[in-house]
């Protein structure tokens, strides 16, 4: 019975993320009524900060939370990825708001907002991802889940009841924080009272600086290739929004991220799904010595599930996007229909990159994203 309810866990998770992100495509089309390509562009450029920049606040200790033995050393990199998070969202805040200072760039001076909003939610963000791998450590994929769909549906929520008190950026931007914000409390709310009469024994042992320093140097592959590896992978995917929002204007990439909203983020939040849900059974795969048989069925499993639905994009999407996000998102609609072939190849791939972290291959993982990246 008990192995049963392991194995659904990881089905949980997909649920989980399935409802977070259906509750963000089926808002898309209210969001297209109450905000203006414009308004969407720089949410977009927001998003595109957020989501490079979110990559470095734990400088990638988080994902070695899974892979100790022993609860002691993963308690250890829990508290000193929490550190961490902190140093490095006082150091991402000073950055932006010293860029913002010297470029006097028109998105910043004319959304001060911004900024604040950026460093808030990475800060809360951080410590979501912490919690998130904590559980991912314990095999308990049920917070998880409910914490990806709580996230979703309460983006989806504030965004569209903020457009009634502001008729910009601002409400779609403090939709988002919000969303992380009410995700993170649901979590820790769950690890404190799961895990509470464990807690002050871990902070005992945890605050032991020669342990911190262990850990920290045992895992020192993350931060020097694995976060290198990821900022490439991220900043090849979002600097097309900021590109487009340069060169040509802010509305033109609202479209393009609109695009990428309907299309793009629910396969990559389902692919980072199935992802870390492989990611605890292939490392107990790699002990046992069945990660090549393992991988294979994950990947024609990830092949199966995946054709059909973009072949209905391919088909579909010029049609549909005009009759429900009105005319002036027509351009989002083919933008998509180009972007499917690449949406389905990252589908595919994603979820097998947690190899690089089993296998602890850092230093070919930051050779692949960088080729990828000059791809691109």
């Amino acid at each position: 019975m008990k192995s049963k309810s392991k194995q659904a866990s990881p089905i949980k998770l997909i649920y989980g993320s399935i409802v977070g992100q259906g509750s963000l495509i089926l808002v898309s089309p209210i969001i297209s009524r109450f905000y203006t390509p414009s308004d969407v562009g720089v949410f977009g450029i927001y998003m595109a900060i957020f989501a490079v920049l979110s990559l470095v606040v734990c400088l990638r200790y988080e994902s070695a939370i899974p892979l100790p033995e022993k609860e002691k050393d993963a308690a250890t990199i829990v508290f000193a990825a929490g550190q961490i998070v902190i140093v490095m969202s006082l150091i991402i805040a000073a950055g932006l708001m010293a860029y913002a200072y010297i470029s006097q760039n028109e998105v910043f001076t004319q959304n001060t907002i911004l900024i604040y909003a950026v460093v808030l939610s990475i800060g809360v963000f951080g410590f979501q991802k912490i919690l998130f791998f904590w559980h991912i450590r314990k095999g308990d994929f049920g917070p998880v889940a409910v914490m990806r769909g709580g996230q979703g549906i309460s983006i989806s929520i504030a965004q569209v009841l903020l457009s009634f008190f502001f008729a910009s950026a601002a409400g779609l931007i403090l939709g988002h924080l919000i969303g992380i914000t009410v995700a993170t409390v649901m979590i820790s709310f769950i690890v404190v009272r799961r895990s509470h009469p464990h807690i002050r024994s871990w902070l005992r042992s945890v605050r032991n600086w020669d342990s911190i320093k262990t850990q920290l140097v045992t895992y020192s592959k993350f931060p020097r290739y694995s976060i290198w590896a990821d900022l490439i992978n991220s900043s090849g995917s979002q600097l097309p929004i900021i590109i487009l929002s340069a060169q040509f204007s802010v509305a033109i990439g609202g479209l393009y991220f609109m695009a990428l909203r309907i299309g793009n983020t629910p396969a990559t939040v389902v692919a980072e799904s199935l992802g870390k849900a492989y990611l605890s059974k292939a490392a107990a795969a790699l002990r046992s010595g069945h990660l090549r048989a393992n991988t294979r069925i994950f990947f024609r499993l990830l092949l199966g599930i995946s054709i059909v639905p973009y072949v209905l994009i391919a088909l579909m999407v010029p049609v549909l996007v005009p009759f429900l996000f009105g005319e002036q998102w027509i351009d989002a609609g083919k933008y998509l229909v180009y972007l499917s072939p690449w949406i389905f190849s990252v589908f595919l791939v994603a979820p097998l990159t947690i190899l690089y972290s089993v296998l602890g291959w850092q230093e070919e993982e930051l050779r692949f994203q960088f080729i990828l990246f000059v791809g691109r």
